[in-house]
Formats: C-alpha cells, structure tokens, sequence
C-alpha cells in the first residue's frame, strides 16, 4: 500500500470519527430505547468521588455507548454480520431453525432458594406449584445445531420431587447447611405440582404455544397450563372455542428480539381471549384503579404490548368475578406467566388475588391466613427466568 492510499484512508477515518462526534452532540438525545426495551444511561454527574473510585469513568462510557449516533443501524448490522459468519445464538439468545427466537436455559444457581421459599410457604398453607418449561423445552427440535442448553426437565423433576415429597425434602436438606428448612417445616409441606409439560407437549403442533421475539407463551401456551391445572385440582375446564377470541396486534416485537438484535425480524400477532357473560371488577390495589377487562389496550400503542395482560406490572391485583359458581378464592404468586393464565381462572373462582412478590413488601402467607375465603393458592414460575427473578425472596 502506497502513501497516498494510506493519506486517503487516514482521512477518511478522521472524516468518520468526526462527523460521529459532530452528530452525537448535534442529534437529540433519547431516554429510552424502543427496540431494547430499556432505559437508555443517563449523562454522568462529574463527582471527585466517582473520579477516585473509577465509577465516573463506567457510567461515562455507558453513556457514550447508548448514545452513540445510529446506534440501532450498527447493532443490526453486526447481528447480520454475525449471523453470515455463522453464529446461531447471540446474547443468549438462539435463531431457531424454524425463524423463531429461543432463549437460551442455564443450568439454575440459585435452586435453594426457590425451594426453601415455596417449602417454607406449604408450611403454613397448601400449595399448588406450577413450573413451565420454555420453547427450548417444548420444541428442542428448533434448536440450531450444538446449542448448549440444560435441562428444564431435570429441573422440574427436582423440584416436583423434593416439594412434592416430604421424604426427598428431608434428604435434601440431611446433605446442606444454611438453607433454612427445619426439620419440623420439612415434615409439615403439603405441595401439589402440576405437570405442565405433557399438556403443552400434547398440543406443541396444534396452537403457537410461544411467541417467536419474546419469551413468554401465547395465550394458547397458557391455556395448556390451565388445562394441567384443571386436571390436577379436579376442576372441569372451559372449552377453548367457548371463549371469544381476536387478534388484538401483528406488530409484536418481545424481549428477545431486543436482546438478539436483528431488527428487520418482523412483528407477530397477539390473540386474547375473552369468556361472554363474566362480570368482572379488577381492583390494582396498589395504585386504586379499577377496571371491568383483565386486559389494558393502550399497551398495545407502546413498545411493551405484552404488558396489556393484567394492565403491566402491579404489587396486588383483586379480581372479582360476581358471575362465578362458587365463592372460593384462589391467592396466585406469580411471575409474568401468570398475566396471561389468569383470565382462564376467573371461571372458577368467585375471587382471585394475584401478588407479585417483587413488589408485594407482605407475606403471602399472612395475606392468605387473613382471608379464609382462599381455597387454593397457585405459585407459577416459568423456568427461563425463575433463577434470576427478584421477587423469589418474597414467596413465603
């Protein structure tokens, strides 16, 4: 290469570095980004304490990276590039064969806690245990190949036979120390598990069980869960085609197609369905807003539109259902699964109390001792995130 070639490209790359600072200084600034789902960093204080300790120095650097100009161009054109070099999963996140994206399963970290949580709640109540596998599970076919991913099912069969077996609990907590469970508790735990698995795995190539950019199950997946939780409690279910049912969107875009990156993946449909005849009175409790729908459509104007089940994210949420047979009420302790289960179980229950114990600051327990209208309390986790999940402290 030649002087004047290497003048040439000198200059074109001091023309791209400058016209990159130009623009991060002329362009306006975003607060959240909407193809990630996330706030986007803010603008660091300059503080002579965050200078000594190096914070000042990584929150910079955060903010120059979030902000970068055309930030979301270069992300998809190195997930593109990426993909051309061969590469089948990024961030965690897997391009199925079939198109879809599937999240990537790790064996768990933190299993103790989860099983303390819920052994120390069947102490004081009886418990119905919900575990859900993921896509990865129920259609590992999907899977690129030489994906690395562990087992759901092992999981599951873990837990179910330690919470579903005083015996096994016993023998689990003979070989640890420090996780709490007394023996007296152990002996005490009355837990009913719900295989939800074989049910999604009877209808995997009759409904879309799971979204294809997002990480939870469609409402037909949850209809499946509400079958196996039917079956378990000796409940008659709803037939499917009782309920009404509309495609609410086609623009969906879910979690992973924000972690994966490829942003020319196209939008997907939500269905719901709503049962003719209930009479609702839905009751966030801890904001006070009131609603007759378990469903909030403004979400579908946003970037989050999963969120328009159970109107988002809320501490408590009473649902009263004054068409229902029986006055039973069930107390649901939940993830974000749950949002889209719930209306199959307002059929069924005159009250249902959903708590979401990431921001629930009580003890279920406490809650449902207070009510002796609570028949049945639900804990329903989803595997690919019930390791990492906040609110797991906050069971009992």
């Amino acid at each position: 290469m030649n002087a004047k070639s290497n003048r040439i490209i000198a200059f074109l790359l001091c023309a791209v570095t400058l016209s990159c600072a130009v623009l991060f200084f002329v362009l306006p600034r975003e607060s959240f980004s909407e193809n990630e789902n996330r706030a986007l960093a803010a603008a660091p204080s300059l503080r002579l304490s965050a200078l000594a300790d190096g914070d000042f120095t990584a929150d910079l650097q955060d903010y120059l990276t979030d902000h970068f100009p055309f930030r979301d161009l270069f992300i998809c054109i190195r997930t593109k590039f990426l993909l051309l070099l061969g590469r089948t999963e990024i961030n965690g996140v897997y391009l199925g064969r079939d198109g879809a994206l599937i999240d990537r399963y790790d064996a768990p970290e933190h299993e103790d806690r989860f099983r303390t949580q819920v052994a120390a709640l069947a102490e004081k109540t009886p418990v119905t245990l919900m575990l859900v596998p993921t896509a990865v599970t129920v259609y590992p076919e999907n899977l690129p190949a030489y994906a690395s991913c562990a087992s759901q099912t092992e999981t599951i069969e873990r837990l179910y036979a330690a919470l579903g077996n005083t015996e096994s609990i016993l023998l689990y907590s003979e070989n640890r120390t420090g996780n709490g469970l007394s023996r007296d508790l152990l002996d005490s735990t009355s837990c009913r598990t719900v295989d939800v698995l074989s049910v999604l795995a009877a209808h995997r190539d009759e409904w879309p069980l799971y979204y294809r950019t997002d990480h939870h199950w469609t409402m037909a997946g949850a209809y499946c869960g509400y079958l196996a939780y039917c079956e378990a409690k000796g409940l008659t279910p709803v037939p499917l085609d009782a309920y009404d049912s509309r495609v609410v969107t086609d623009d969906f875009r879910g979690t992973l197609y924000a972690r994966f990156g490829d942003y020319t993946m196209p939008g997907e449909e939500i269905t719901v369905f709503e049962l003719p005849g209930q009479e609702l009175d839905v009751l966030y409790n801890d904001t006070g807003e009131t609603s007759d729908s378990l469903y909030n459509f403004e979400y579908l104007e946003k970037r989050d539109k999963y969120s328009l089940f159970l109107n988002n994210l809320h501490s408590m949420v009473t649902i009263t259902n004054e068409s229902a047979g029986p006055e039973d009420a069930l107390l649901v302790i939940k993830d974000s699964y749950a949002n889209s289960m719930i209306p199959f179980l307002t059929a069924h229950y005159r009250t249902i109390y959903v708590v979401d114990p990431r921001y629930y600051r009580e003890a279920p327990s406490e809650f449902a001792a207070a009510h002796p209208e609570i028949s049945d309390v639900l804990v329903l986790y989803n595997l690919g995130t019930m390791d990492e999940d906040a609110g797991i402290g906050g069971i009992r």
